[in-house]
């Protein structure tokens, strides 16, 4: 829910474009990227991630399964936020 909450925030004014050419669009310009990225900062507060000292305690205190939180914890580590 929370990946179509982003579309419908981040995209709503948005029109679908068609694309040719060689070459994949930057990441950073995919709808979907875009979508995934807002729900795992959507679900997990980075502000508050640190209080845990394990991903089953991060996923537990914000409602998200292990594979979720791995993830977003895999974001947090690469911009040195999460620290275990």
């Amino acid at each position: 829910v929370s990946h179509e909450l982003g579309h419908l925030l981040l995209h709503q004014k948005d029109r679908l474009v068609l694309r040719r050419g060689t070459g994949a669009p930057k990441a950073y310009k995919d709808p979907e990227w875009q979508a995934k990225c807002f729900a795992g900062e959507f679900l997990i507060a980075h502000t508050l991630v640190n209080q845990f000292s394990s991903l089953d305690e991060v996923a537990s205190a914000f409602g998200v399964s292990v594979p979720a939180a791995r993830v977003q914890l895999e974001v947090f580590a690469k911009d040195d936020i999460w620290q275990k």
